[in-house]
């Protein structure tokens, strides 16, 4: 819990309300609903960019330049 509440202090969320989020189970909840999102969105890397309503995926080390091509060509510009 030292990593948890060390990462949270420094982020500046208040303590209490993560140590609430994990002691309810609300926390582990939310964790196996991204899991699940994981495997319906064939999540294959991270990190990954999911586009055009889940058209098109680009993960893993990507560099500005390929995400910005990637979005203006789907903003049409």
């Amino acid at each position: 819990m030292d990593v948890v509440e060390s990462v949270v202090a420094e982020v500046g969320v208040p303590l209490a309300a993560v140590r609430e989020e994990i002691a309810t189970g609300r926390a582990l909840a939310a964790r196996g609903k991204d899991i699940e999102a994981r495997f319906e969105q064939r999540i294959e890397g991270s990190p990954t960019f999911v586009l055009d309503g889940g058209r098109q995926k680009l993960y893993g080390n990507l560099s500005t330049p390929v995400l910005s091509a990637n979005v203006r060509a789907l903003l049409g510009s």
